[in-house]
């Protein structure tokens, strides 16, 4: 019972860990994009709360979606599409969340956040397994 705890709770940091890279990583990337309109540096950079939205949408999202349900993830395929699918909806959620509190976040930003973001998720997941 404890060593399934520790992988899921290993699971769930390692999952958050990998969002708030990305962000980072879409903030960094966004003004070297040659397309879409010009951003500078420091238009880029986000405020600390959409971090926070981030982690609350993601973590309650990735909850509720099972994705830490082992029992139900013991093929890699099952794990993969349901990590997949949890990601899809909770991108929606947090477009949603930035739509209504945040509207100057870049709209490409965001989808570049959500493109890396779900590579390097099913990445993290596909690592663990081995």
């Amino acid at each position: 019972m404890f060593r399934r705890a520790g992988i899921r709770t290993a699971l769930f940091l390692g999952d958050m860990g990998v969002i708030v890279l990305m962000l980072i990583l879409a903030s960094w990337l966004r003004p070297l994009l040659e397309f879409g309109k010009p951003l500078s540096a420091e238009n880029a950079m986000l405020p600390w709360p959409v971090y926070a939205i981030a982690l609350l949408i993601w973590a309650g999202g990735f909850t509720l979606l099972d994705v830490y349900n082992l029992p139900k993830n013991l093929r890699l395929a099952e794990e993969l599409q349901r990590l997949s699918l949890a990601h899809g909806v909770t991108t929606l959620a947090f477009a949603g969340a930035l739509y209504f509190s945040f509207r100057d976040v870049s709209r490409l930003q965001v989808l570049t956040f959500a493109l890396f973001s779900l590579m390097a998720l099913l990445l993290f997941r596909g690592a663990t397994r081995l």
